[in-house]
């Protein structure tokens, strides 16, 4: 279900299974595995999983984290307008400035804008257009912001 996890699960025995050593040493494997599965972000975000370890104070906090996502996605992007020929005006004017940031925001805010319209194949080229735009400026506050954004936009 998760692409981004390919660890495998850790080896049980039939035989001896009860024995204090492999009980210690099986606590340790399974520990690890949860530890290198809560570090991919779709599995981490995961509520039922939560639910299932009894941790719902973790998705308290995804969710303040999400709101939190999605108040930096609305103040990185600034519409003016929510039509697509505003971003695109806005585009040009930044790409004959050279100021490829507000390029990059331009970018992003049309990314955004044609997934909320259903449009999600533009929307992410878009996105991954921004993107670039920001990697090569060294944005790394732009990069972050991008990346969350793509996720969203896959989900």
């Amino acid at each position: 279900q998760f692409k981004n996890f390919h660890c495998p699960f850790p080896p049980d025995k039939v035989f001896n299974a009860l024995q204090p050593e492999f009980v210690n040493e099986r606590k340790k494997q399974l520990q690890r595995y949860l530890d290198d599965a809560l570090a991919v972000p779709e599995i981490a975000a995961y509520a039922e999983l939560h639910s299932f370890l009894n941790i719902p104070e973790y998705n308290d906090y995804v969710s303040h984290e999400q709101e939190q996502v999605k108040k930096e996605q609305k103040r990185f992007s600034n519409p003016e307008s929510e039509k697509p020929e505003t971003y695109l005006r806005m585009i040009d004017q930044a790409k004959s400035s050279g100021d490829r940031i507000s390029e990059a925001q331009a970018f992003n805010a049309l990314g955004i804008l044609y997934c909320e319209m259903g449009l999600d194949p533009q929307g992410i080229e878009c996105l991954e257009s921004s993107l670039e735009l920001c990697r090569v400026e060294g944005d790394k506050k732009g990069i972050c912001i991008l990346l969350s954004n793509l996720a969203c936009a896959h989900n």
